[in-house]
């Protein structure tokens, strides 16, 4: 039997390919952002400092391990929790001061960017240097 060629599914690199995405839109002029879904809310406070683009990480990550939690169980339950109701009660600490706007401290979606980019690009040469 041949190798079979699989494709290697990795939350993470979906987390920055999406966060990427949003970012090119933003470029583009597009407001394109998960993250707007709950920039109203008192909950994300603190994307002040993060952007639109912190929201969205947080909601894919909240995502990611709620997955986690439900099919792997406890330990994933405890840190779908913490990454829940962190953010939430630091945003409480907070004064409630003006949200954020699309392109305010966006350095999270311009990283997760680079990082797509550095990922597609390590991707292409992995496959042209592959031995035969």
């Amino acid at each position: 039997m041949g190798k079979e060629n699989k494709i290697h599914f990795s939350p993470l690199a979906l987390i920055l390919f999406w966060l990427a995405i949003e970012y090119v839109a933003f470029l583009l002029g597009y407001n394109f952002f998960l993250g707007n879904l709950l920039i109203d809310t008192g909950w994300t406070r603190w994307s002040h400092y993060t952007g639109v683009g912190g929201i969205s990480l947080w909601i894919l990550i909240s995502c990611l391990f709620l997955y986690l939690a439900l099919f792997r169980k406890w330990p994933y339950t405890v840190v779908f929790a913490i990454v829940i109701v962190g953010p939430i009660l630091y945003s409480y600490t907070l004064p409630s001061e003006p949200v954020a706007e699309p392109g305010n401290g966006e350095w999270v979606a311009r990283t997760a960017a680079w990082v797509s980019v550095l990922v597609l690009l390590s991707a292409v040469i992995k496959v042209l240097t592959r031995k035969k």
